[in-house]
């Protein structure tokens, strides 16, 4: 079920984070590149747009952004994942 596929990617998240993360703080912009593209492609194929966005954001502006902007978005996504897993425990308690 959908429930399903939203329950498997927020449980995913360091799996996205970690990786974006440390690559941030490495300034390998082209690690940057392929995390937040992977991260942007699973969040736009469940039509998180916010995060997809955020991700999009952090992809085209790794080649002119450095540490602490990146970061900031790396913070921005933290907390939309932990929004949207909260918002998904509601569902789940609801019976959806």
């Amino acid at each position: 079920t959908i429930i399903m596929l939203f329950d498997l990617f927020f449980s995913s998240r360091d799996e996205y984070l970690l990786p974006l993360t440390r690559a941030v703080e490495a300034e390998d912009v082209t690690e940057i590149k392929r995390e937040a593209h992977r991260l942007k492609g699973s969040a736009n194929n469940l039509r998180l747009e916010s995060i997809g966005a955020l991700a999009l954001d952090i992809e085209k502006s790794s080649d002119t952004c450095k540490g602490k902007l990146l970061r900031e978005k790396l913070e921005e996504i933290s907390i939309a994942f932990e929004k949207g897993n909260k918002e998904l425990a509601e569902l789940k308690e609801q019976g959806m």
